[in-house]
């Protein structure tokens, strides 16, 4: 009894603590999952008002780039800079006053047409020639970069300077003119550059349009390229850092310019929404700052109404847990036991269910032990089978090459025949029949590297046979290698493929370096075919390679992947081959072969 009681309290807790941490995982899910929408939704909206700001602002500029073209191809303006170029200084002293009065009307035209602008002034190259101002306002001459006035007199459009202060001349009290100057080309009729027209327009312009936007919890900067705010309803904040009034380090200012905004969450505080946006045509950027009171109240009602439900169905759990564990009884639990053994890896000695009694645990038992039984016996066969399968692979992949060499080992010695050289094909065919007896190795599929060596030896004296002129080869191995157990026509194949493949065609020799060696760190072997012919070509050694990886043939070189397949086939992953190749200078074939249990 106090084992059935023992284990009810053990499935309870079990299902009650792995339930709890569901519902956990689901509660922490649909948090997140929700308040992400939420913020989003809330981002959104004021993404949307930041974008009309954007607009707006943009708009504004589009607007005083339009005074300054317009104003730039009045008639009377092009034909007074035109005279000025034809006048010496006497003549410009005396019309001085006549040309500044019409430039004055035309001026006073612009200017009162809106309230924006703030002045107007006239520049040919460095030097200004008039300016004009609808209150007693001044500006130092050197106001305008020279850079800028060069810069446009080599475009077309438009240019903006930075935040310009105007000097009250009629009172020393008076709070200064904040202004930006839009400096555009004059050209000629016959497009010749005459000047350029600098149109002033009003800081305010731009605040009362950022000011229509700003509240306790939300304040908008324009701001120049170096982070200088340029234009604000607070003047104070002119020529500050706006990084410094948003309170942001130089990594987070930079990351809302690069992705256009960003949301910095603080526990225990509201959060704050930046947002960013270029202002097009000017190289300015609109930055606005958002205190999200309102996000924070709707994501702690939503984290209010998530608890209520996960401690409601917290509760339901616990009831539902304590059903099922007075349901259920200890041959249950054993059955478990064996199946979570069994899944483990430790049937080894085929465990079995053992009921107690009979009823429907007894039958359940009984069919486990009965499906178990027909599960063992499959894996047995399975095992079985892949195993004759991998042996079957090996022995297909070897009697390959058998006929791919006898082929080439005919042909050989049916173009002695028809040359009459009977003697040397006699000799070609004995030497064939050593290498078969050494190839077949009375059915032996694993032989020494001394064995291996001495039928590559006697493959190459073949060889040599009729092309002495062409081919000269070193076999060499160390002694620890010579007993090196490996698969049989191993190192023939690379050889027939050097021969095959290799010789430079001009009819130069071709030395051919056959070593074997032991590995002294991992006991392997190492082999290597190495020859001076002419190398293989970057695109067909990629090709090769490729091959080597996939097992499909991209290329003609039939030997090399039927080793490599049969070597993967009996070391596995432990196995490698490499390639290295300069075409028209060498060729070396690596093989690394891990130490096996038949060593």
């Amino acid at each position: 009894m106090e084992g059935k009681m023992k284990l009810k309290y053990i499935i309870f807790i079990t299902t009650t603590i792995v339930t709890v941490a569901t519902l956990l995982l689901f509660w922490g899910i649909c948090n997140q999952k929700f308040s992400s929408l939420i913020t989003e939704q809330v981002v959104d909206d004021y993404q949307e008002i930041t974008v009309a700001m954007e607009k707006n602002v943009e708009t504004l500029s589009s607007y005083t780039q339009d005074f300054a073209k317009y104003m730039s191809l009045d008639t009377a303006l092009r034909d007074t800079l035109s005279d000025y170029y034809e006048m010496s200084p006497e003549e410009w002293t005396k019309n001085r006053l006549s040309m500044q009065k019409q430039w004055e009307d035309i001026s006073i035209r612009l200017i009162y047409s809106t309230s924006r602008l703030a002045g107007v002034g006239i520049y040919v190259g460095k030097e200004p020639l008039y300016s004009y101002f609808n209150s007693s306002f001044e500006y130092d001459t050197d106001m305008i970069p020279g850079t800028t006035l060069q810069e446009a007199e080599m475009q077309k459009k438009a240019l903006w300077t930075d935040l310009l202060t105007l000097r009250n001349t009629s009172s020393y009290k008076s709070k200064p003119e904040y202004v930006f100057a839009v400096v555009k080309l004059v050209q000629g009729a016959g497009g010749e550059k005459l000047g350029t027209i600098v149109v002033f327009v009003r800081e305010s312009s731009f605040s009362e349009v950022i000011a229509k936007e700003d509240t306790q919890n939300r304040q908008f900067y324009l701001v120049n390229e170096d982070g200088q705010i340029i234009s604000a309803e607070n003047k104070e904040a002119l020529y500050h850092d706006v990084k410094e009034e948003l309170d942001l380090s130089d990594e987070q200012y930079q990351s809302c310019r690069q992705d256009g905004k960003m949301l910095l969450q603080q526990k225990g505080s509201a959060p704050v929404l930046y947002m960013s946006s270029e202002i097009e045509g000017t190289g300015w950027h609109l930055i606005g700052k958002t205190v999200l009171e309102e996000l924070d109240a709707q994501q702690q009602g939503l984290r209010t109404f998530m608890k209520m439900m996960l401690i409601l169905a917290g509760g339901l759990t616990i009831l539902v847990s304590w059903f099922i564990s007075k349901k259920l009884t200890k041959p249950l639990n054993e059955l478990i036991l064996v199946m979570r053994k069994i899944e483990s890896g430790q049937n080894k000695e085929k465990l079995r269910f053992s009921p107690d009694g009979i009823g429907e645990m007894g039958l359940l038992g009984q069919e486990f032990n009965r499906l178990m039984d027909k599960v063992d016996e499959s894996a047995e066969q399975i095992y079985q089978e892949q195993r004759q399968r991998r042996h079957n692979e090996v022995r297909l992949l070897q009697a390959q090459i058998v006929p791919h060499f006898l082929y080439n080992t005919l042909g050989m010695i049916t173009s002695l025949i028809k040359l009459e050289r009977s003697s040397e094909a006699l000799r070609a065919i004995q030497n064939l029949v050593t290498f078969y007896r050494l190839s077949l190795s009375t059915g032996k599929e694993k032989i020494t590297v001394k064995e291996e060596l001495e039928l590559t030896d006697n493959y190459l004296m073949l060889y040599q046979m009729r092309y002495i002129e062409y081919v000269e080869y070193r076999i060499s191995s160390d002694e620890s290698a010579a007993t090196f157990m490996i698969p049989k026509l191993t190192i023939q194949p690379l050889v027939e493929n050097v021969l095959q493949h290799g010789l430079k065609p001009n009819g130069e020799k071709c030395v051919i370096i056959i070593k074997a060696e032991r590995n002294q760190e991992s006991e392997g072997l190492v082999v290597s075919v190495c020859d001076n012919g002419c190398g293989i070509a970057p695109e067909r050694l990629a090709k090769l390679r490729q091959s080597l990886k996939t097992g499909n043939s991209l290329t003609n070189s039939f030997g090399v992947l039927n080793v490599n397949q049969r070597l993967e086939l009996m070391y596995g992953k432990e196995f490698h081959m490499e390639i290295e190749s300069v075409e028209q200078a060498f060729t070396k074939f690596s093989l690394y072969l891990p130490k096996r249990e038949w060593e």
